[in-house]
């Protein structure tokens, strides 16, 4: 008998989880990561004095959600940007900076994310891991942990 009290518990189990769905961000929580991933970023950047700009381009790509971001975060303009229109002039000045941010992981209390840095002439940088966790308390998104910089890109001179 106690065999079969443990196959039941375990398939009990088994179908409980078969009957979870996964967690999908609603927009305003997307659009807060969003924007402290953003933030993030540009504090980090600015205080290893790596990218020197007063206007970050973010790239609108088929897997960039549908949401809106502000005009300004953390004193720096914020444009977004479709791939399509990305040929137009910006991508000629010295202060050029373009991030593509790509959800790696977006769970109820924590969400994971790229940010691929592109300079003048859409040149590749590096890659920036952000991962952030939801403060249930404040309703906010918080850094977890330090920004890691992956610098896997050939700098051209």
């Amino acid at each position: 008998m106690p065999m079969q009290k443990w196959l039941f518990l375990f398939l009990v189990f088994t179908l409980s989880m078969l009957g979870q769905v996964p967690f999908v961000p609603s927009p305003t929580q997307q659009t807060k990561a969003y924007c402290q991933v953003i933030s993030e970023y540009i504090k980090a950047v600015t205080r290893n004095k790596e990218h020197h700009f007063d206007t970050l381009y973010i790239g609108h790509h088929e897997a960039f959600p549908e949401i809106k971001l502000p005009l300004v975060i953390e004193d720096k303009i914020i444009i977004v940007q479709a791939n399509e229109t990305g040929k137009t002039k910006p991508q000629n000045q010295p202060a050029f900076v373009l991030i593509n941010i790509v959800e790696l992981k977006f769970e109820i209390h924590k969400a994971d994310f790229l940010v691929v840095t592109f300079h003048q002439g859409y040149q590749p940088r590096h890659n920036s891991y952000v991962n952030l966790h939801y403060d249930t308390i404040t309703n906010d998104f918080n850094l977890d942990k330090e920004i890691r910089f992956e610098y896997v890109y050939k700098k051209d001179n």
